[in-house]
């Protein structure tokens, strides 16, 4: 039975980051599940899941830990498989999409909705630009959804569009 870890790590942008994580991800003998990676600001932040050899784990933890010397701050949880997919039978995934004028509490609107209504948000992307030509600030989410069977879609339809109709951006729905 292999061993999961959940690995976060943040620190100053640079090239080679992601050769130096995978490459001790690899030498330990574990293979890279899934990973979120992004530079935020002047920061590069990750998310992933490896997976591998149980006796290899505390070697890859130690291999990894070298990178806080570097600066980078790093956490680690040991973790279980994902979620079978019988379990996940029960849930049906949407892609929500927003995008217009960027302004305080839109993405909180929307997770509380969602989470006041047992839909899990799996993924959330969310950025803000600037407008071409009049420089107004404009905000841009995806989400990915994991909505209970029970839930039609008209309902989680009507939901969105209440949602962006509140926060004067155009949201819509579509299959995940």
């Amino acid at each position: 039975m292999p061993a999961y870890l959940a690995l976060s790590l943040i620190g100053t942008d640079q090239p080679g980051i992601v050769d130096k994580v995978a490459r001790r991800i690899r030498r330990s003998g574990f293979n890279l599940e899934d990973s979120r990676m992004a530079v935020l600001g002047q920061e590069f932040g990750l998310i992933l899941l490896a997976s591998g050899p149980r006796d290899r784990l505390v070697a890859l933890q130690d291999s990894l830990r070298d990178l806080e010397d570097q600066g980078f701050l790093m956490s680690f949880k040991e973790t279980a498989a994902p979620t079978a997919a019988v379990e996940a039978a029960a849930r049906v995934p949407y892609r929500v999409s927003v995008y217009g004028m960027d302004h305080e509490g839109i993405v909180h609107a929307f997770a509380e909705a969602m989470a006041s209504r047992e839909i899990n948000v799996e993924a959330l992307e969310t950025q803000s630009t600037l407008a071409p030509l009049s420089g107004s600030a404009l905000f841009s989410m995806e989400m990915i959804v994991a909505v209970p069977a029970s839930l039609s879609p008209g309902e989680l339809r009507a939901l969105v569009t209440r949602l962006g109709d509140e926060h004067g951006v155009d949201a819509s729905l579509s299959p995940g």
